[in-house]
């Protein structure tokens, strides 16, 4: 917060209009995983969608995870 003062009005405008945008933060969260949460592994696999959400299923360990597990925005029920 003390370093508010020291950005440019161009910077806080950018900042603003980040602030201000619905859902953009969770959106940038929100990509494609490399690799399995649960144990690292790069063999994933499509798995449907959840919640909006895509799911990915580990062909090494079976489980299925979507791109916000292991984030602070999982298990949010209102994002």
């Amino acid at each position: 917060m003390a370093q508010l003062s020291s950005l440019s009005p161009e910077q806080r405008e950018q900042l603003k209009a980040c602030l201000s945008a619905p859902g953009s933060l969770a959106q940038d969260m929100i990509a494609t995983p490399s690799s399995c949460p649960h144990c690292q592994s790069s063999e994933l696999q499509s798995w449907g969608s959840s919640g909006g959400l895509p799911r990915y299923r580990c062909k090494f360990c079976g489980k299925t995870s979507n791109p916000l597990t292991g984030t602070p925005m999982a298990r949010l029920r209102k994002r």
